[in-house]
């Protein structure tokens, strides 16, 4: 069963990146979560020359519930937990490191 239902919209308030920019993360969808009785909304977009944010909403709420923003990269993936998110970081000695998160 296909838990997302994609959605895009000229209202998305992002930035229109190129192909290749992992723009296959980019979009809005209503994710429906096994362990929820409401659906979530996901907002992940560009911004910025690099960067991509990921929002996590619930029905009726104009603050996200989660969010997390990528310096070059941002990727989502459901799990029988939720939803997974890894994006990178820079570190204080100006490596990037990976960070994991199981949202919500």
């Amino acid at each position: 069963m296909d838990r997302t239902k994609p959605h895009r919209s000229r209202l998305h308030p992002c930035d229109n990146p190129t192909e290749g920019d992992n723009c296959r993360q980019d979009g809005i969808r209503w994710i429906a979560l096994e362990k929820r009785s409401t659906p979530l909304l996901l907002l992940v977009c560009h911004i910025g020359v690099n960067s991509q944010r990921a929002q996590l909403y619930e029905p009726n709420r104009a603050e996200p519930i989660r969010e997390a923003v990528g310096a070059y990269f941002l990727n989502w993936s459901l799990d029988d937990d939720g939803i997974q998110i890894r994006y990178d970081s820079p570190s204080q000695d100006n490596e990037f490191s990976t960070n994991k998160e199981s949202w919500p």
